[in-house]
């Protein structure tokens, strides 16, 4: 994982959307690492410096329930109410899950 790391890493620089997204991308290593600080440090930084919008399923793989509720509850008008809709419910279903353990 070091070697992808670095490499992803050095992609960032260069494209961060392109960096984030995908199974070997940058939120996956640094999940793979348990490092999931680091990939929210990532996704904080790619908005705010270069405009990536958030992706709901990216905080959800962090389990990071709060920041995904957020980005579902800020869907453009461009995406369907139906897909909001079940997005939110599904979050309702993790967070009542994880809260029961």
């Amino acid at each position: 994982y070091a070697k992808a790391l670095h490499y992803k890493e050095a992609e960032y620089l260069q494209s961060p959307a392109a960096a984030i997204a995908g199974t070997d991308g940058l939120i996956s290593i640094y999940d793979s690492l348990g490092q999931r600080e680091s990939a929210v440090g990532v996704l904080v930084d790619a908005e705010r410096r270069c405009g990536v919008r958030r992706q709901e399923e990216w905080f959800e793989k962090l389990q990071r329930w709060n920041d995904a509720l957020d980005a579902y509850q800020y869907v453009p008008s461009a995406r369907a109410e139906q897909e909001q809709q079940q997005g939110l419910a599904e979050l309702r279903d993790f967070k009542t899950m994880d809260n029961g353990n």
